[in-house]
């Protein structure tokens, strides 16, 4: 599926870009080829966790290397190469983690881990790494943006996608060098109740992406849980008290799936972030 990847690397406006652009269907030579001729990586970086009975547990996986995918599609359009490299599973899932499913890693043992593939992926030769997570744990981000921080002490072009909505939380500023500021879409209108975890947003998302990975028979008898924004404070309190409040796991009515809104969203979202990269001039 690669054996044309080298010729177009440079682009080619009447081609199209290889199928996949994932490593993990690459051989070596293609890697090396790849960095040689200039391209990026988008490197997925969100996490696997419990998301309530009706949609498997590597959601975050499988919709970031999906956007990750569409990325790639829309900035090969602006000549501008990048691969995927494999999704780090592995993260920090302080609100869920007491689910089985939602896998812990330590912050030190999580920023030695990406710090060690982000050598690797600058060790052969690839000129700039762009992190994608879609994953809105405070303690997972947090522990992205000290070893991207490091990193860059060291000297490296590596970067992290973040929402506008998102900096004051993280304490950063849009000019920061390693920071790709980007809108994020709102998905519905402002509502009474909350869509915060597994809910309509993401299980319509993922019954538009990936049907096969929902339970949508169960997803239609699922009740919302019709969570204001004052009581989804407990969310941030995280382990016992999240899933005291939520015992199944998510925050939201999973039971109202917009697969054409989910669609728009993705348009919208994918537009943003790499309007975003573009003029970051990171690649």
């Amino acid at each position: 599926m690669f054996r044309n990847l080298f010729p177009l690397v440079k682009g080619n406006k009447k081609q199209s870009p290889p199928v996949t652009g994932f490593m993990t269907d690459m051989t070596y030579k293609e890697i090396e080829q790849s960095a040689i001729g200039g391209a990026a990586v988008l490197f997925p970086i969100s996490a696997i966790e419990e998301y309530g009975p009706h949609l498997p547990v590597a959601t975050n996986t499988y919709l970031t290397n999906h956007l990750c995918l569409k990325l790639r599609e829309y900035l090969w359009q602006r000549e501008k190469h990048c691969v995927i490299a494999p999704p780090l599973f592995w993260g920090k899932n302080y609100s869920t983690g007491s689910f089985p499913g939602s896998f812990n890693l330590k912050s030190q043992t999580m920023v030695n881990l990406l710090l060690d593939i982000l050598s690797d992926l600058l060790r052969w030769g690839f000129g700039s790494v762009i992190l994608v997570s879609i994953h809105g744990d405070p303690h997972h981000n947090n522990s992205i943006i000290q070893a991207v921080r490091q990193a860059r002490n060291d000297r490296a072009n590596v970067f992290f996608l973040v929402p506008n909505q998102s900096l004051s939380q993280y304490n950063l500023a849009e000019a920061e060098n390693f920071v790709i500021a980007y809108n994020m879409p709102a998905f519905t209108s402002p509502s009474l109740y909350v869509d915060l975890h597994a809910g309509t947003f993401e299980t319509s998302w993922m019954s538009a992406v990936f049907p096969e990975h929902v339970n949508t028979e169960l997803a239609k008898h699922l009740q919302s849980t019709q969570t204001t924004l004052d009581e989804a404070v407990v969310w941030s309190k995280g382990w016992d008290e999240v899933k005291k409040a939520f015992p199944l796991g998510y925050c939201g009515n999973p039971s109202r799936i917009e697969i054409k809104k989910a669609k728009e969203f993705e348009l919208k979202l994918v537009e943003q972030m790499s309007g975003a990269i573009l003029l970051k001039g990171c690649l």
